[in-house]
């Protein structure tokens, strides 16, 4: 059997066609808000579709909510004529890259 030295590229590819290179993931704050309906299930449903994009888009991407704000009821600005908005905060760790 024959080797050679391994080039620079061929070090960083897997030799193996099943194992994936390692993924990097990002971590982002996202604010949330409604101000219709059921404001906090309608936070709350928006919490776990963005733990399920699945359920959304085709793609395989992974996502998780790594923590929440609380919820915050807050009067609305500049149309003032509207309902009281609920709000939160999370952070999430994702490895979709755009």
């Amino acid at each position: 059997m024959d080797f050679h030295e391994l080039t620079e590229d061929e070090l960083h590819t897997s030799v193996n066609p099943m194992v994936s290179p390692p993924t990097q993931t990002h971590t982002v704050a996202i604010a949330l808000g409604s101000n219709i309906g059921d404001r906090f299930a309608n936070i709350e449903t928006a919490l776990r579709l963005i733990e399920h994009p699945g359920q959304l888009i085709d793609d395989d991407f992974a996502v998780s909510v790594i923590n929440t704000s609380f919820m915050y009821e807050t009067a609305p600005m500049y149309v003032r004529d509207q309902p009281r908005f609920a709000n939160c905060a999370c952070l999430v760790s994702t490895s979709i890259q755009y």
